[in-house]
């Protein structure tokens, strides 16, 4: 469900449902019932109190209810404040999703569980601080639409004692019973009548949030879940003997897939947009599940994944080059890994402890500090998916010349032929399923194996 709407599916699960549910069924008796009373219990009114009766108790709602509208601004403003820290939480938990297979290369788990704790705990200090304002002014609201409408009921009650030219003690207990019964029941639809703009712009949210999951919910039902026969093997090197690879959806990629990776062997999978490039390395680090085959694959922490969009962390730059760990990082070395990519303006922030957002800075400058981390952590097999396309050629082939004579093997995923200089084995793929590793030759010939 995740892999076909990642963006809804965790809060469809756990709120909208329940939310929608009550929404749903509190629609009509907070709607049509509270407007039906007033209409009535007020003509009522003016068939015993006179215009003068109705007019009193509409203005006293009418000016109570903006009273306490102006009292309620400190809560909206703090109920703001808790939907902004909570659309972080969720946005966090999103981009967390959107990064999970660069999250699980790097073995990200713990500290993403750290930093998903500091958001919460935000997340419940300040609704707990709502709580208690909220606390107040319903006291108040309670006080106000009781008390208040109470006294006002008392004195539209007593007019007729006051107006008439004549009365009797029976005649005006008999008004005095009957006014006091509409004045409660118009109180109680006054009261229920304030939720039902609420009720109704909750409702129209949750039925369109709800409206698009079950939507995708119903593609789930044509995912088939073949049983799962594959196996992993530790190796040196990286080797697909007899790989199936078969979507989340259950449709079928590539066949019988065999090619072997040993270090020093950079390899360019070469092959049109959507036809299972990514797949590749998704069964790799067994992100998909192995349905049939064997892989032989060192530990993934000897194996790095770039992707075009790269994940990096909010904080401190230190933690960019430390995640997923807490570990003191060499400075001297990230000082030369930022100047081999030409990131050298941000050596001053080696030493500085603030937390910023590095997804603020342009593509080309996240893609080459990605790469810059790379340099740092030096590991055995790198993964490069399209992580290079804002860099200029000459950019693109420093990097590439840097990573191959530190022997870091580099694995590039990609569209474009004009990536093949780089390389000296190519696996090309196509959409129907078919693909060919070859040796490159850089004399302008392809020797196919």
């Amino acid at each position: 469900m995740i892999y076909i709407d990642r963006q809804v599916v965790h809060d469809i699960l756990t709120e909208e449902i329940d939310m929608f549910s009550t929404c749903l069924s509190n629609l009509f008796t907070n709607v049509t019932k509270p407007v039906f009373d007033i209409v009535l219990f007020c003509l009522q009114l003016k068939r015993i109190l006179g215009i003068k009766g109705p007019l009193c108790v509409l203005a006293w709602y009418s000016l109570s209810g903006l009273a306490l509208s102006f009292l309620s601004q400190p809560v909206n403003r703090m109920n703001k404040v808790v939907h902004q820290v909570y659309d972080c939480y969720k946005a966090y938990h999103i981009r967390l999703v959107e990064f999970a297979e660069e999250i699980a290369f790097f073995d990200g788990i713990k500290t993403e569980k750290k930093w998903n704790d500091a958001y919460l705990q935000d997340v419940i200090g300040n609704t707990d601080l709502l709580i208690y304002k909220k606390l107040w002014i319903k006291t108040i609201n309670s006080i106000v639409s009781k008390y208040g409408a109470l006294i006002v009921a008392q004195f539209v009650m007593a007019l007729p004692a006051f107006s008439a030219n004549s009365w009797s003690i029976s005649g005006l207990s008999k008004d005095y019973i009957r006014t006091s019964s509409y004045f409660v029941n118009i109180s109680k639809a006054s009261t229920r009548l304030r939720l039902a703009q609420k009720n109704i712009i909750s409702l129209a949210a949750y039925t369109e949030v709800l409206h698009h999951g079950l939507k995708n919910l119903k593609s789930i039902k044509n995912i088939n879940m073949n049983e799962v026969t594959g196996k992993y093997f530790k190796s040196e090197s990286i080797i697909f003997e007899n790989v199936s690879l078969i979507s989340p959806e259950g449709n079928m990629l590539f066949e019988s897939l065999s090619f072997q990776i040993d270090p020093g062997m950079h390899t360019l999978i070469l092959g049109p947009y959507g036809c299972g490039k990514s797949a590749i390395f998704r069964v790799l680090g067994a992100l998909w599940p192995l349905y049939f085959g064997s892989i032989h694959c060192p530990d993934l922490k000897d194996i790095t994944y770039l992707s075009g969009v790269p994940y990096i962390p909010s904080g401190p730059l230190s933690s960019i080059f430390s995640y997923p760990t807490d570990q003191k990082i060499n400075k001297q070395l990230v000082k030369s890994a930022l100047e081999i990519v030409k990131l050298s303006h941000l050596n001053e922030k080696i030493d500085s402890e603030h937390s910023e957002d590095w997804k603020s800075l342009p593509i080309k400058q996240q893609q080459l500090l990605s790469l810059a981390r790379v340099i740092y952590h030096r590991p055995k097999f790198v993964i490069l998916d399209e992580c290079t396309l804002a860099l200029s050629n000459d950019q693109e082939a420093e990097i590439y010349s840097y990573l191959q004579a530190q022997n870091i093997t580099t694995i590039t995923l990609s569209q474009k032929e004009s990536m093949l200089k780089y390389h000296n084995f190519a696996l090309k793929l196509q959409t129907e399923g078919s693909w060919n590793f070859y040796r490159v030759s850089h004399d302008n010939e392809y020797i196919f194996s």
